[in-house]
């Protein structure tokens, strides 16, 4: 193709060569080709089309994987505060769980009792987040790659994980519950 200066100003020209084998051989080949052709012609670093995508996607890949960071941390710090408030509720309720098994309870029983105690909690505030993370995705859609802000499977995996952790971080003072020391629970003030 040819195009003058005046009538089309170019800051610059790509040359996209498609080929099998190492890119390097095959960047030799096209520069003595092009130099052959004019050997005034400037030739800015050749690169592979990985490297311009990957120059392309660095920043949002790196707010991704500061977002993902963010997230985990997130998690973990919402499975310790529901560890820490359901471990308090159990401290509290003693007296009363002790009386539940001192009456016939089972340990099972009590452990579910404790388990769906902190689950109820944790849908609640599953089905608030969801919301929440639906309304707000409009905003945060330029930093999503492959995914609407609205997408289906994103929410329910998110919603799964929390429910999850939230479950894992009930079980430990479920079954400290289930355990307690009967006579010590029914003597306690």
């Amino acid at each position: 193709m040819y195009f003058t200066y005046r009538q089309f100003s170019f800051r610059g020209f790509n040359l996209v060569v498609k080929g099998q084998g190492d890119a390097a051989a095959m960047v030799g080949a096209v520069r003595a080709s092009v130099q052959r052709l004019d050997p005034n012609l400037p030739l800015s670093p050749a690169r592979t089309l990985d490297r311009v995508v990957a120059q392309a996607t660095d920043r949002p890949r790196a707010l991704m994987l500061l977002m993902g960071v963010f997230a985990a941390i997130a998690l973990g710090l919402a499975a310790l505060g529901i560890y820490s408030v359901v471990s308090y509720a159990v401290n509290q309720r003693r007296q009363e769980l002790t009386v539940r098994m001192a009456l016939g309870a089972q340990p099972r029983d009590v452990v579910w009792l404790v388990v769906r105690q902190g689950l109820t909690l944790t849908l609640v505030g599953a089905a608030a987040g969801a919301f929440g993370a639906f309304a707000l995705g409009r905003t945060l859609s330029s930093l999503l790659y492959g995914v609407s802000p609205g997408d289906a499977p994103a929410f329910t995996i998110a919603v799964a994980l929390a429910t999850i952790t939230a479950l894992a971080a009930c079980l430990l003072p479920a079954h400290r519950a289930a355990s307690l020391d009967l006579l010590a629970g029914l003597r306690a003030d």
